[in-house]
């Protein structure tokens, strides 16, 4: 199957708008983790983060799944590929922070951007066909327009030192963590389905935590203090948690490839919180804005008459 399981091609206008809504709402919820987490770093250690967040997020997503369709919604999960896959995501997410801590914050994000092209690369792939010119267009465009939106305004510190590679295997994971999640667990729901994965991950990313501290890479730092534990809740209930449905419905619908250009729209939507609180309007991030749109837009509107 290829990594597209639901091309945008076959759908109606009706589900495309749906589907651009609804990931691009999961992308906004997402978002609100960037400046928080930069606090959160202050008083956690990286690695130990990661199993909270994704714990946190798998316990919100279980307690709606049974208030809201009961226990039977988990009847046909899957184990030994949601263990599979869950645990290769919350590796993935490890990969990144490890990844982020080698390079920098600015770094990270650019590679975050080569999403799209990973993804346009796993389906022709997976397919064994080309993509199309179109496709490949918007894809360099969410790429350019993604670029332009993380450096706006902010510093590039030059040089290869090691963690970009960590963050590129993270990228490529996370590319094949959502088409597998779909396409590996076809009979669960968009939430049931984010609920098992994020759980997964958490057990998966835990383990990786305890061996991290037993070898002295992770120091036991965490921030128990009001403040973080309140945005620890927020990172872990809203942006990972309420996120993850909003993105597998949008990948159901739409693909990868159009989803991942979706993410590019992150350092945006960061801008735009600012905005509101007084921050300032960067031009390059809306221009970065601009470009990615219409990359999503190309490639979706690629062989239509």
């Amino acid at each position: 199957m290829p990594v597209d399981a639901a091309p945008a091609l076959a759908l109606p206008r009706s589900e495309l708008l749906r589907g651009n809504l609804l990931v691009a709402l999961g992308v906004v919820l997402w978002a609100t983790a960037f400046p928080l987490t930069d606090r959160l770093l202050l008083a956690w250690d990286p690695i130990l983060l990661v199993p909270f967040r994704l714990g946190i997020g798998a316990v919100t997503l279980l307690v709606l799944v049974l208030v809201l369709q009961g226990h039977r919604a988990l009847h046909d999960v899957p184990w030994r590929s949601a263990l599979h896959v869950g645990g290769l995501g919350g590796l993935g997410v490890v990969l990144f922070v490890a990844g982020q801590a080698l390079s920098d914050g600015v770094t990270a994000s650019i590679i975050t951007t080569t999403g799209p092209a990973i993804a346009l690369l796993l389906a022709w792939f997976g397919a064994r066909g080309r993509p199309t010119a179109m496709a490949f267009c918007g894809v360099v465009l969410a790429i350019i327009g993604g670029v332009l939106a993380t450096l706006g305004g902010a510093t590039l510190r030059a040089g290869f030192r090691g963690g970009e590679l960590l963050v590129l295997a993270a990228v490529v994971l996370w590319t094949w963590y959502s088409h597998a999640g779909v396409a590996r667990l076809p009979q669960l729901g968009d939430l049931a389905r984010s609920a098992v994965l994020l759980g997964c991950g958490a057990l998966a990313s835990g383990l990786v935590a305890l061996l991290a501290l037993g070898a002295g890479v992770a120091r036991p730092r965490i921030g128990a203090e009001v403040p973080a534990l309140l945005e620890l809740l927020w990172v872990g209930t809203v942006a990972v948690g309420l996120s993850m449905p909003l993105w597998f419905a949008g990948v159901r619908r739409l693909g990868v490839t159009v989803a991942s250009m979706h993410q590019n729209m992150a350092p945006v939507y960061v801008m735009l919180m600012a905005l509101a609180v007084g921050g300032a309007l960067v031009v390059e991030q809306a221009v970065g804005a601009l470009l990615v749109l219409a990359g999503a837009a190309i490639t979706q509107l690629r062989g239509r008459r």
